[in-house]
């Protein structure tokens, strides 16, 4: 069999209703949108009888459109699929350059919401390259201080705040929560049980309330400054004295 020219044309039946004759392209366009379905009966000069629109491959040489195999909708249906959509879908559909608006300004408000993470995140991550490690020694007239917090506040609000536990005298910071280069504040502080309160009986759990066993001057009314630089680890001591 001859492949036909865009002009061949074709005849189709809907219910007894012979419809034609039409170019490749019409009946093509017909069952793109649907009018027409796979099971359309269509027949041209030098075929031997009608055949559903599924046994004529050279209708669609690129395959059967999806809305074809789902078939036409009938007029109930339609009515019933507008009265779905709901009067702003209804409106929308009326006016379908408003409706291209819309899109477009969808498409563009998500990407300014994908950019903006993405500088978040480029941000982030620069200043994540940025920080520093931080370890250190913390005495107590001389001695390791131990079960302790240390805090380091920036002189500058644009950068970044943190702190630790102070065990058995030493304390860690990991590059990933540590600083960027400039000047700190310290507060170190250590809480004890009240020693004006009675101690509990033995073998009891001590719940007398917390109060600071670190003079103020280094903690609420702290004189510890701390210096990080640009490059490299950064090694801090600090010695306290209780008097």
């Amino acid at each position: 069999m001859t492949t036909p020219s865009s002009q061949t044309r074709w005849f189709y039946k809907v219910g007894d209703t012979k419809h034609g004759p039409v170019t490749d392209e019409l009946l093509q366009k017909r069952f793109a949108t649907g009018e027409l379905s796979a099971g359309t009966r269509v027949w041209r000069p030098g075929m031997e009888s009608w055949l559903p629109a599924r046994g004529v491959p050279e209708l669609f040489p690129d395959g059967m459109p999806f809305q074809a195999l789902l078939g036409p909708l009938s007029a109930a249906d339609a009515e019933a699929d507008q009265s779905r959509r709901g009067p702003v879908r209804r409106w929308l559909d009326a006016r379908p350059r408003i409706r291209d608006l819309l899109a477009v300004a969808c498409v563009v408000l998500v990407l300014q919401v994908l950019w903006s993470v993405v500088s978040w995140w480029a941000f982030y991550d620069q200043a994540a390259h940025r920080r520093r490690a931080i370890y250190g020694l913390v005495t107590l007239d001389g001695a390791p201080l131990d079960n302790a917090t240390i805090s380091f506040r920036p002189a500058s609000a644009e950068r970044f705040s943190t702190g630790c536990r102070v065990v058995s005298g030493t304390f860690g910071i990991p590059q990933q929560q540590g600083l960027t280069a400039g000047s700190y504040v310290v507060r170190i502080h250590k809480a004890i049980p009240d020693p004006s309160l009675p101690p509990p009986p033995a073998g009891e759990r001590d719940t007398r309330p917390g109060v600071e066993n670190i003079p103020a001057r280094y903690n609420s009314r702290t004189e510890l400054r701390a210096e990080v630089e640009e490059r490299g680890t950064c090694r801090l001591r600090f010695d306290l004295q209780s008097r």
